[in-house]
């Protein structure tokens, strides 16, 4: 996969007037269209737009973080892009 996509959600901040979210539109594929599921809470939200499933489906019902299971072990990311991070 060569082509990347950068997916940024943009939680409670209005447009008008913020010069960032002015040009972040200006030089993006966007909607100001898009609908929640209900509650609005910022997790669920989150989890159902990557899992394609309402909060009933996904178990995510607030914004407090309960670890799976079985969790997945992944290594520090100790650089970006080359650069390393402190």
């Amino acid at each position: 996969m060569s082509e990347k996509v950068i997916l940024v959600l943009v939680d409670g901040m209005m447009q008008c007037g913020n010069p960032f979210a002015k040009e972040l539109i200006s030089k993006s594929a966007y909607t100001l269209n898009a609908r929640t599921v209900l509650s609005s809470v910022t997790l669920p939200c989150h989890m159902s737009l990557f899992h394609c499933v309402d909060p009933d489906r996904h178990g995510i019902l607030s914004n407090t973080y309960m670890p799976q299971v079985r969790s997945i072990d992944l290594p520090p990311v100790k650089e970006w892009e080359g650069k390393p991070i402190v």
